[in-house]
């Protein structure tokens, strides 16, 4: 479907589609639909709801495909809009903790040092 015949279509309608995608395995597709709703709908005051769903859906997929980046700044998005449910609003917040839990455990442990001892360059003997 293109834009203008998405255009035509209800933010619920476009986002069936893209939880159809979604089950059967086609992300792209489902990204699509779900860009799809934010492009169309994104100011839209009564499709909020949608918009808050598309945003995590895509924060989701994102972070399924591990282009975290990508996710986080989705799932920030979710946070950001004036949805009426807060489903969205506690599983973005619950995913970006999952997130940042991960980014910390696979983060090099800090150098430690000693900064009241002297350096020195001669070797041990």
């Amino acid at each position: 479907m293109t834009k203008s015949e998405l255009n035509a279509l209800s933010p619920k309608f476009i986002m069936e589609k893209g939880v159809e995608r979604y089950i059967n395995y086609d992300n792209k597709g489902a990204l699509y639909y779900y860009n799809s709703i934010i492009e169309l709908y994104g100011e839209n005051e009564s499709a909020q709801e949608y918009v808050a769903w598309a945003h995590y859906e895509v924060g989701f997929i994102n972070y399924m495909e591990n282009r975290k980046p990508e996710a986080v700044a989705s799932l920030q998005k979710v946070l950001q809009t004036l949805s009426p449910s807060k489903a969205p609003h506690v599983l973005a917040a619950k995913l970006l903790k999952k997130i940042e839990s991960e980014q910390k455990k696979n983060e090099p442990p800090a150098v430690v040092t000693n900064s009241s001892a002297p350096l020195t360059n001669t070797p041990a003997n």
